[in-house]
């Protein structure tokens, strides 16, 4: 059974969105040709724990990463790797946060631009 939250762990949860959504506009904002996934991911990192949170995604048994990283014909829940990203790329992450025992979740796409990031 799902219970009915709080008024305060509603304030919690949107605090970790606030949390989330800030994060992925720093990272949105370091995509650009030549930076690799593993480098957004261990941005991801420094950001969220910066902020009082953990990586969400770390939390699942077996994953090591901060965020997914699905670049152009990965669908979703791509692993980071040492891809660098290059001009015309399809990048999509998806980020997660534990704050104060609760979860936010968000995903962007976004085309890599010299001139600036293109969201789609």
């Amino acid at each position: 059974m799902i219970g009915i939250k709080t008024p305060e762990e509603i304030k919690i949860m949107g605090e970790g969105g606030k949390i989330l959504a800030y994060v992925l506009f720093e990272l949105f904002k370091n995509i650009k040709p030549g930076v690799s996934e593993l480098e957004i991911d261990r941005l991801a990192e420094e950001l969220i724990l910066k902020k009082g949170a953990k990586p969400g995604f770390k939390k699942v048994r077996g994953y090591k990463n901060s965020i997914c990283v699905s670049t152009n014909d990965v669908v979703v829940h791509g692993v980071p790797k040492n891809y660098k990203f290059k001009v015309g790329d399809v990048v999509g992450i998806d980020c997660g946060v534990f704050y104060k025992g609760f979860h936010t979740d968000m995903a962007e796409t976004l085309r890599v631009s010299t001139i600036n990031n293109q969201h789609l």
